[in-house]
């Protein structure tokens, strides 16, 4: 009877649930003469949410293979030794065995008078430049009259902070509503 019960729940269990498949992505990463040497030991990541669920290194000749298991959108994004998190695309789940991907990095993206389009929400009124270096980050200092300082941005809804180490192929816009650099 136990043995019957089990093998009665096991059939129930598994019925109900989908077996995830893995998906091998095979990408290339393309870029100008003078980029090639930043690409190189670029990581390539797969994110749902902020969770980084596969992830692999970019080739000297700017390929990249991931093997990845995913039942909903993802988002890739690249990064490195002193290149930040840059959004690349989302990617929706597929039922193929394998996938190829290329993009270029720097990419160039769209613009609606003037304003960049965010790749993820394709959108631009909430996207900003990105602003690097020392004086990046214009500031108000005010001082108390208990001698306390505080500085507070001058104008932080036409630029994003990125702060002073920068490189060719780091994220050029934020997007406010996605909380991206891309």
């Amino acid at each position: 009877m136990k043995t019957l019960t089990l093998t009665i729940l096991t059939i129930l269990t598994l019925g109900f649930s989908t077996p995830k498949r893995e998906t091998i992505f095979i990408g290339k990463v393309t870029t100008d003469e003078k980029n090639k040497a930043n690409v190189l030991g670029l990581y390539i990541e797969f994110r749902v949410d902020t969770l980084v669920i596969a992830r692999n290194i970019v080739q000297q000749d700017g390929t990249f293979k991931i093997s990845a298991i995913a039942d909903k959108e993802f988002d890739i994004y690249y990064r490195g030794i002193g290149v930040g998190d840059t959004y690349v695309q989302t990617i929706k789940p597929t039922d193929k065995d394998t996938v190829s991907l290329t993009f270029k990095v720097p990419k160039d993206y769209k613009k609606h008078f003037g304003k960049t389009i965010c790749p993820k929400c394709n959108k631009h009124d909430q996207t900003v430049t990105i602003r690097y270096g020392l004086g990046s980050a214009i500031v108000i200092q005010r001082v108390d009259s208990k001698g306390d300082t505080t500085l507070t941005p001058y104008d932080n809804k036409n630029y994003y902070d990125g702060g002073c180490v920068t490189s060719e192929i780091d994220p050029k816009y934020f997007c406010k509503r996605d909380k991206i650099k891309f």
